[in-house]
This record gives C-alpha cells, structure tokens and sequence, in this order.
C-alpha cells in the first residue's frame, strides 16, 4: 500500500466502474513455436481444405513436391490468442483497454465531437487522454478458462521477397464481459463520455479490430463515490 494512500481520492478524484460486453474479442499475444505445435496437432489436420488449398497452389507456382509444399506451408503458420492468468484464467490487460479508449477519443476528436485543447495548458486531446485517463487493473480476469473457437484465416502479403501467405489462427471469445475501473484526474462531462464510448464501440477492442472484430456495447458507467 502507498505511503500516500490518504491521498488517493485528491490526486484521482474521478473514478467509474465500466462494464462492456464484446462481441468476438480477439486475443493478439503470438504464441511460440511449440505451442503452435502442440496446438495444431490436436485442433487441426493437414487435409483441411484451407491448407490443402495453399499447398496446390505452392506446389504450382514453385514446381516442387507435395511433401516439400506442406512443409513450407507448415512454415508460414502462427496463432496468437489470450493471456492466462496462473489458474489458467482468460485475461485482457488494462493497457489494451486504455489503448482503445484513447483511439476511441482520438477518431471522436477528429470528427469534432471532442475539443482539441484540454487542461490549464492546452494539451493536445490524445497527450491529455494517455496522461489523465487511467485503467486501474494491470489484469482483467475474463472468467473462462478456454477461448470460444480459433479464427482461421489465409492472409496474403507483398514484400521484396514476393508474394507470401500465411495461416492467420487467432483465439477468440464470443460475448465477452469485460468489467474494470476507469480513473481521472479531469472532471469530463457525461456526454464527452459518451462521444468517447460510443465512438469507440464501433473502433473495437482487442485483436483484428480492422476486420470489425471486438466492437462493444457499455452495460453499465457507474460513477464511484
């Protein structure tokens, strides 16, 4: 406990409970290789259609063997999910919520509907967000100990090398329900708020967010006493 706890409440006046339910929360932490490997060996099958799609096509383009093919594409495969708390416990951190929230007020700003200028300095709003806007949980517990189902997508990508594909495999939960604690030194109105929230439940949260995944509705804003 800080030696200044006494002086909490001054220092953060503003505190409110936040609850949100998203839809296909994305986890977006890499796994390493041999959780890859242990992961496909009980998820997934070499003769699944996706990848026997892009071994023909390998096999084609490079005019190599089936066998030389698979192993390539065996190469090119990655799966990225949640974080676990140590009794095996989904989480999402506080920083990915804090990171949507200042997305959230930077894209509301640009459309107007939050000032640019904030403070008795005139901070730019983004600068004044990160600095006055705090998530308190390093860790926000998810309450499943197993995500809803994998995404399994073919991503293609351009580089000096050429054309690339690879075996997008992200972990995620559908209905999720986030609750946490938003904290702030700045007294923002009800309704800036709400052009923050209700900007930001279309941006998303999480993983994949461009392809309209972890967009969220606000259950409940109570303000702390």
């Amino acid at each position: 406990m800080s030696v200044f706890k006494k002086y909490e409440s001054k220092a953060w006046p503003y505190s409110y409970k936040a609850k949100l339910r998203v839809k296909y929360l994305c986890g977006g932490v890499p796994f390493d290789e041999k959780a890859i490997e242990g992961w496909l060996k009980t998820k997934t099958t070499e003769t699944d259609d996706l990848i026997r799609q892009e071994i023909i096509r390998i096999q084609i383009d490079r005019g190599i063997s089936e066998a030389e093919a698979t192993e390539e594409v065996s190469k090119l495969r990655g799966l990225k999910g949640f974080k676990r708390n140590p009794d095996g416990q989904l989480i999402i951190e506080g920083r990915q919520v804090k990171a949507a929230i200042k997305e959230a007020a930077s894209v509301a700003r640009a459309a107007g509907k939050l000032k640019d200028r904030w403070g008795q300095t005139n901070k730019g709003l983004l600068g004044f967000v990160a600095e006055h806007i705090q998530v308190r949980e390093d860790r926000i517990p998810l309450g499943v100990k197993e995500p809803s189902g994998v995404l399994r997508e073919l991503v293609h990508t351009s580089g000096p090398g050429g054309r690339r594909s690879a075996f997008s495999m992200t972990e995620y939960l559908d209905e999720a329900e986030i609750e946490f604690t938003v904290q702030s030194d700045w007294e923002f109105t009800e309704e800036e708020w709400a052009m923050i929230w209700l900007t930001g439940q279309l941006q998303g949260l999480g993983a994949d967010r461009s392809q309209s995944r972890g967009r969220y509705i606000v259950e409940a804003w109570e303000k702390l006493k």
